[in-house]
């Protein structure tokens, strides 16, 4: 198991402050997070070389100043310690101790990694144990609406603006989907969360467009070059200081162009966030995500967006559901990486939920615009529509035993009814 640096430093700092070393110790063990029951620990090579040169370069320091200051050098020292000592002394040493550590953790660094990528083979591993089979109906969920979306679109080779919108809405669902996946099945249960909220997003929007008529999909497609101004205007406002050259005044000319165009045939409202859908709320003067996903009837997700938002920011909550519950040592232990500690039934089947809602609502608004020509072309869509809808329900109660497996081996402790 992974452990971050800040342990090692107790050992290198114990003969010199006793409190400072009971405080490092009060934090605990940066865990890279899972040992699963029946699970081998895997330790990456010590690298004692950088203990070795980091305790004699401290010992040299400390023996200086206390020669230039016996009296006053360990009020000094505590000094010191408190305001981060570590960098300063390292910095007294005229940086040859950093070239050191540096080159002796570079040496170290392919042993070290080869370590770290058996310990990810091995989660893995773990987490297909539990989570597989599961896992398996998730990934042909999503490769049938893979083979719908593409079946639509080879037919579709000149596509209208709805349904051009509405492709390339559902090929982006359908990569998120695959992210989530993959991250859950990675151990990056929170990082599966937040993309989860994305594709959320995409199934409000694909619903929005699928049922409104075409002018409202010509406003979203066109509100590119709104948001593309934007980014012109953020990014001419730090280039110097991201150490790049700024867009030509030529190109900052025609972005800004093609949105005032844009505000011209639309409206002044386009220039606001979510500009495009101001025609579905007359009298409202701005529009929120909330109100796209009340329209679209998914308000219910509601409390797994807001979760999957605590996992994107940077607030207090996030910090708390960071912690884990559930560690081998029965103490709170921060999260730092893959674990397999964590319960992602919800967030999977949820993405399978929104990935069908996607593609259904891409095959509705296909047949409605073909409104009756080329008849039964569409029986195999509506054939494959089924079918995914009944991977979906049947993930359901997959991904519920795979849960309480999950809690029998002690990954997490809640129930869904918590």
């Amino acid at each position: 198991m992974f452990h971050a640096p800040l342990p090692r430093l107790t050992t290198i700092l114990a003969t010199t402050s006793k409190s400072m070393v009971d405080k490092l110790k009060k934090l605990g063990v940066l865990q890279e997070g899972f040992r699963p029951r029946r699970h081998r620990e895997v330790e990456p090579p010590r690298l004692n070389r950088f203990d070795s040169i980091a305790r004699t370069t401290l010992d040299r320091v400390l023996k200086e100043q206390a020669g230039a200051d016996p009296e006053g050098h360990y009020e000094r020292l505590h000094e010191l310690i408190e305001d981060g000592a570590f960098e300063r002394i390292l910095s007294d040493a005229d940086g040859k101790v950093t070239d050191l550590i540096y080159t002796s953790l570079q040496q170290s660094a392919p042993k070290l990694v080869r370590s770290i990528r058996a310990n990810e083979r091995r989660l893995e591993k773990t987490m297909r144990e539990v989570w597989g089979q599961a896992d398996e109906i998730f990934q042909a969920s999503n490769y049938i609406g893979y083979e719908l979306g593409a079946d639509i679109a080879r037919n579709n080779p000149h596509p209208s603006p709805k349904l051009r919108a509405l492709l390339g809405a559902h090929g982006r669902a359908l990569r998120t989907g695959s992210e989530v996946r993959q991250l859950a099945m990675s151990g990056f249960h929170d990082g599966a969360g937040a993309r989860w909220r994305s594709l959320h997003e995409l199934a409000v929007l694909i619903d929005v467009l699928a049922k409104s008529d075409v002018e409202i999909s010509e406003r979203y497609l066109a509100y590119a070059r709104i948001e593309s101004w934007w980014d012109v205007k953020t990014f001419q406002e730090h280039a110097d200081a991201l150490g790049h050259h700024p867009f030509s005044d030529e190109d900052v000319d025609a972005a800004k162009t093609a949105a005032r165009e844009v505000t011209e045939r639309w409206g002044l409202e386009m220039d606001k966030p979510h500009g495009w859908a101001f025609p579905l709320f007359p009298g409202q003067k701005a529009v929120r995500f909330t109100d796209l996903e009340s329209l679209a009837g998914l308000s219910h997700m509601r409390p797994y967006y807001r979760l999957g938002n605590h996992h994107i920011h940077s607030g207090p909550r996030a910090g708390e559901l960071n912690y884990g519950d559930v560690t081998p040592r029965g103490t709170p232990a921060i999260t730092v990486g893959a674990s397999v500690f964590g319960d992602i039934a919800e967030t999977c089947h949820g993405a399978m939920i929104s990935v069908h809602h996607a593609t259904a609502n891409l095959v509705v608004a296909h047949l409605s615009e073909r409104d009756g020509k080329r008849e039964g072309m569409g029986l195999d869509l509506l054939v494959g529509l089924k079918a995914q809808a009944r991977f979906v329900e049947d993930a359901g109660d997959l991904w519920s035993s795979a849960a309480d497996e999950a809690r029998l081996r002690g990954w997490f402790t809640h129930r869904p009814s918590d």
